[in-house]
């Protein structure tokens, strides 16, 4: 039995036995970049310092092998032994991003990281602002231990209170457990924000609440409610349009991480009473206290908003809501002692429906209830009984049905329900559809949208279509409430017509175009016999006539840093999401001394997502271009030998391709990827060969979707011909 014992964490792994102990180390992991933010150098003086130095800290046995991380305990002692001054380099935006990373790194949920941080960013603003009671306040900024700088914070956010918010509610941010590998940040954290003359609170915030929740989706607890999340900007874009015009009270049933209220919060135009709530209780504290701190007073509740119990008597002038989409009623409800009356509707009630019911109910009279759910809610039979009551009561104001994968969550097609407040003087208004599935709107062109409404104007779009619909349109049984299909209108004999006859014009031009590939072919044929040398990729670059070019610089996306090159390909996200050339806000470069910019003609060779070789077209001599590490860059030397685009068809054929459980370029590609090596100028004629084929093979795939369009049109056609 062999026993390997790791010192620094304090735990062993059994190796060649059943069982298996976990690692658990002690202090916080940094990666080579983070180490680098805290000294205040380039990544590159770090990797360089690994090179040099033998006592730098070892890899903790928790990295990857593309990923080195580094125990940050084992990093302070080795920078003081340097002399190498940490703490003025060290930003409270760094120390709280680095905090929540960290986390991550060791495989732990991020959400009670992201509610302790913020729980101390709000003990750092009342120490700032100066509580009354001062003795508090200097302890929080006096106590070095981690444990104790915590709870010194607990007891200075219990005196943190005010009229519409339960102070002893704030510091629950706090009582989440902090894990030894983050205690080691808890001083820092403390010391730099209390240490700066003036700190932004509001922007530190959004940052945390970025970084763990924003730029790598939801997490291992699928979280909603994210940052620069599409349907939070639209929610409250819309519900804005209804706002009051002095206070008003504001309400979110499923409030998440209070991303929604904090953007319509911001958007009254006077002092708003704020209330929410959320069934997880780590969400609640993190949007209770992110609310405090952009200094917005808010009642967070946390419990199932379906109960009875959670905010009881609280009526609103909105209502926004998001709730979880596609859950069953009794699950739900399971926990729920005494469920909200659900006005006497019989039968399946889905769970969609019962948060579309428990928000128009929250309503005060006027008010008006903007709830994001399922388009199946409308066009369900089960569902039947809840739209003949919603449509007999007049609370329906508008349904505006959405493009499906317009959220960034699920591809669960989706409408907004837009519900006024229950009360006579709506009975017998008709309900306005919108619908919008061939667009792909903003918050505030939905916005524009209601806006015209309200005027009794209809809302303009070139792929927008709006039509009223009454109770007595629904009496007859078809209770469907979906804007695309009661707004589809049957297609006329001269439409008919015109399609079958743009169909046909638009086959016979792909047709001709497709001949004019095919002739193409035969013009650049290739050559009758070729002398080929088989060499590798690794040859050419062995023999100086391909070089690699040292153009990575450390590239990662980075909102707070200042750009010193275009970054392209940053890695695998970027490639999949196609973002390409990253805008100058959100990335950064640290260059080293050895850094040698991609230049315009140079090969992007990329190792991940579905991209292939291709020619740079971004470099110029005063635009400096870089690649992350995800890609490589390749530079003919010798262009007497070997033409660019020639190597680009070579990297991009079927024997050099990938195995089909990857993507991309194989890791292999510098040392397997072959290349027959031919003549220059046939190299060239095979290039024009090439490039005819494709442009065939284009043609092609057009003329197959002419053909397609020409059926469904001629088809379309028949009935009326």
């Amino acid at each position: 039995m062999l026993y390997i014992y790791f010192m620094r964490c304090g735990k062993h792994i059994e190796l060649g036995g059943k069982e298996k102990m976990m690692v658990d180390t002690k202090f916080g992991l940094m990666t080579l970049q983070q180490i680098a933010d805290k000294a205040g150098v380039s990544r590159t003086a770090v990797s360089n310092w690994r090179k040099r130095h033998a006592d730098f800290p070892e890899v903790a046995p928790e990295s990857s092998t593309r990923s080195p991380l580094f125990a940050l305990d084992e990093v302070d002692q080795w920078l003081a032994q340097r002399g190498i001054v940490v703490e003025a380099c060290r930003s409270a935006e760094t120390v709280a991003t680095d905090m929540v990373q960290s986390s991550r790194l060791l495989g732990e949920d991020v959400a009670p990281v992201v509610a302790v941080v913020l729980g101390l960013l709000a003990a750092c603003r009342s120490a700032r602002q100066g509580q009354e009671n001062s003795d508090l306040a200097k302890r929080f900024a006096e106590v070095t231990e981690p444990r104790d700088i915590l709870l010194a914070a607990v007891d200075l956010l219990d005196t943190e209170g005010g009229p519409s918010r339960d102070a002893g509610a704030l510091s629950n941010a706090l009582r989440h457990p902090v894990t030894d590998a983050n205690e080691s940040f808890v001083p820092e954290l403390r010391n730099v924000v209390l240490a700066e003359a003036h700190s932004d609170f509001p922007r530190l915030t959004e940052l945390v609440v970025e970084e763990a929740f924003a730029r790598r989706g939801s997490g291992g607890r699928g979280y909603l409610g994210h940052p620069a999340s599409t349907s939070s900007q639209l929610l409250a874009e819309a519900a804005a349009t209804s706002l009051p015009g002095d206070a008003g009270t504001l309400l979110d049933p499923v409030c998440g991480t209070g991303d929604t209220l904090l953007r319509l919060a911001t958007l009254v135009p006077g002092e708003a009473r704020v209330y929410g709530n959320e069934i997880e209780p780590v969400l609640a504290d993190i949007a209770r206290v992110r609310l405090l701190l952009h200094g917005i007073s808010a009642v967070i509740s946390n419990g199932n908003a379906l109960s009875d119990g959670v905010l009881q008597g609280v009526t609103a002038d909105v209502v926004v809501a998001e709730p979880p989409m596609g859950l069953r009623l009794q699950d739900l409800t399971a926990r729920v002692s005494s469920p909200r009356h659900f006005w006497g509707v019989q039968g399946g009630l889905s769970g969609d429906a019962a948060f579309a019911i428990d928000a128009a109910s929250r309503l005060a009279p006027g008010g008006r209830a903007y709830v994001l759910v399922p388009t199946t809610l409308l066009t369900s039979t089960s569902q039947n009984r809840l739209r003949e009551q919603l449509m007999a009561r007049g609370m329906i104001e508008a349904i505006i049905e959405f493009p499906r994968k317009l959220l960034t969550y699920t591809a669960v097609a989706t409408a907004l329900l837009v519900l006024r407040g229950d009360h006579a003087e709506a009975i017998g208004v008709e309900t306005t559809l919108i619908d919008a599935t061939s667009t792909r709107p903003h918050g505030y062109t939905v916005a524009g949208w209601l806006r015209s409404v309200r005027k009794g104007d209809t809302p303009t779009g070139s792929s927008v279509k709006v039509g009223t619909i009454g109770l007595t349109d629904i009496i007859s049984g078809d209770t469907s409430l979906l804007p695309s299909l009661r707004l589809a209108t049957p297609m006329t004999p001269d439409q008919a017509r015109s399609a079958k006859t743009d169909a046909r014009e638009r086959f016979d031009e792909r047709l001709d175009y497709l001949v004019e590939a095919i002739d193409g072919v035969q013009e650049a044929n290739l050559p009758p016999t070729m002398d080929a040398q088989l060499v590798t990729l690794a040859d050419l670059i062995d023999s100086g006539e391909v070089r690699l070019v040292r153009c990575h610089g450390g590239a990662e996306v980075h909102n707070s840093a200042t750009p010193a090159a275009t970054v392209y390909p940053l890695g695998e996200e970027d490639v999949k999401s196609a973002r390409g050339n990253v805008r100058a806000e959100t990335r950064r470069v640290e260059m080293g001394p050895d850094f040698e910019t991609l230049l315009k003609g140079d090969i992007i060779l990329p190792l991940a997502g579905k991209r292939e070789a291709t020619e740079s077209i971004i470099g110029t001599d005063d635009y400096a271009v870089a690649l992350g590490h995800a890609a490589r860059g390749l530079r003919i030397e010798n262009n007497k030998r070997i033409d660019t685009r020639y190597l680009i068809w070579c990297l991009n054929a079927p024997n050099n391709a990938p195995a089909s459980t990857t993507h991309g370029v194989p890791r292999r590609a510098l040392r397997d990827i072959t290349v027959p090596l031919i003549p220059l100028s046939e190299q060239k004629r095979t290039v024009r060969h090439l490039r005819a084929l494709q442009e065939v093979l284009d043609e092609a795939r057009e003329t197959q979707a002419a053909s397609e369009k020409l059926i469904a049109a001629t088809l379309d056609w028949l009935p009326f011909s």
